[in-house]
């Protein structure tokens, strides 16, 4: 079996790839579950329900993880964070609050 030399750019790249996504997936599950209770009692909802509808939330944040490694194969590191970047600052984006809705 013959393994390909990694330099040292990749093994940063994906490091912080992976840090990105920990932080990610890790105050995703967090706020979840702090909230989650007053949800119950705010939606009326029972907890089966708010279950289910955490583990649909586990779900979908598991099969999206691959979408980065896909464009990453595809691409490289560096393009794939660039394209990260562009995504969230394009206008329209939801990822960035936006200042006409918190005004009352």
């Amino acid at each position: 079996m013959r393994t390909l030399p990694v330099s040292w750019t990749t093994l940063k790249m994906l490091t912080a790839v992976g840090l990105l996504y920990m932080i990610m997936m890790g105050s995703t599950f967090s706020s979840l579950g702090v909230v989650l209770p007053h949800m119950i009692a705010s939606l009326q909802m029972s907890w089966k329900e708010a279950g289910f509808g955490f583990t649909l939330l586990a779900f979908a944040a598991g099969t999206s993880s691959m979408l980065p490694a896909v464009i990453i194969r595809r691409s490289n590191g560096r393009t794939t964070l660039l394209k990260l970047i562009a995504g969230l600052l394009r206008p329209g984006s939801t990822a960035l609050p936006n200042r006409s809705s918190h005004a009352r």
